[in-house]
């Protein structure tokens, strides 16, 4: 398999995460439960050999999960709580640290108040890996609201974001050689339907305020993956989910409603070159219905101790 397939494929699970309850279910392979954690689901379909494991329950006051990041030897989940993808109703989401074994750690309330404009719809997470802290993205399709959390400390701080010329919010985050990038995700569209605006920016942190540098922009032109090879336009419409290409490094940005996956070598340089892949449109979209349940794990086959790996993370130790 091509690395360009493969980012498809984890790009496709990430695209389809967001706002779902996981699914509670059971895995193929057999009844025989060889879960270390956890207990074995039903009604999830897997490969041979592949056991689906319940290992993190949703709750009350944690619920229809989206991002999971594993870092430093725990597990994180961003759990949006059934909150509105704007912010406009001003409740919260629910960031929680869990180890391997599914035991809770520590959490997280990040935004919600009385005031307008408080709500928090989490979407992109990563852990920036020279820090060690936590960067909570809030609030896809507008007034988006970035927080950063300190493993040691019980409060998440807000960062201050500049005024979004795209209209929109911003969806996921991922950390490249040292440099944070985020995507400017729903995009206000000029008469033509084509998005002028940025759609990838670095960030750099002053104490609690973000500086944006665009280095990408709707409409840009990139060369093709697929043949005939030329150049071609990325409209870069529906900015969403990244992630990094473990074998070139580079960094891939799923446009959704495009079909597109960019792979961005050297981003935010100058030496930056894109490529773009296109893509069929199950890989960039969700198509089946939302299930309620808990968070399910996949293990991994018989024999191996190493716990499931969420779309766009490191692999464990």
């Amino acid at each position: 398999m091509s690395a360009a397939i493969a980012a498809a494929l984890v790009l496709a699970v990430a695209a389809c995460s967001g706002s779902s309850t996981a699914a509670t279910g059971s895995s193929g392979g057999g009844n025989t439960s060889s879960c270390t954690n956890g207990s074995q689901a039903s009604n999830v379909a897997a490969l041979p050999g592949i056991q689906v494991c319940l290992l993190i329950s949703a709750t009350t006051n944690a619920n229809h999960p989206d991002s999971v990041v594993y870092a430093g030897g725990h597990i994180w989940i961003g759990w949006q709580n059934i909150t509105a993808k704007d912010g406009t109703d001003n409740k919260h989401s629910t960031i929680g640290e869990y180890t391997t074994a599914g035991k809770l750690v520590k959490s997280w309330t990040v935004g919600g108040g009385t005031a307008s404009g408080t709500g928090c719809h989490t979407d992109g997470m990563r852990m920036d890996p020279a820090t060690n802290t936590l960067w909570v993205m809030c609030n896809e399709d507008g007034s988006p609201r970035l927080f950063t959390i300190n493993p040691s400390s019980t409060t998440a701080t807000q960062i201050t974001l500049p005024k979004t010329p795209h209209g929109g919010g911003f969806d996921d985050i991922q950390f490249v050689n040292g440099t944070a990038f985020i995507d400017a995700s729903n995009p206000t569209l000029n008469s033509a339907g084509a998005n002028v605006y940025p759609a990838l920016y670095t960030v750099t942190l002053s104490g609690t305020t973000a500086k944006l540098t665009p280095v990408l922009n709707g409409g840009a032109t990139v060369t093709t993956l697929n043949p005939p090879i030329g150049k071609t336009t990325a409209p870069l419409t529906d900015p969403d989910s990244m992630m990094i290409d473990p074998q070139t490094g580079d960094l891939v940005l799923d446009s959704q409603g495009d079909m597109q996956l960019l792979f961005i070598h050297n981003p935010g340089t100058a030496g930056q070159t894109v490529k773009e892949l296109s893509v069929p449109r199950w890989m960039t979209r969700c198509g089946r219905p939302r299930r309620t349940g808990a968070l399910s794990s996949r293990t991994t086959p018989p024999g191996s101790t190493r716990p499931a790996r969420a779309s766009g993370s490191p692999a464990p130790p």
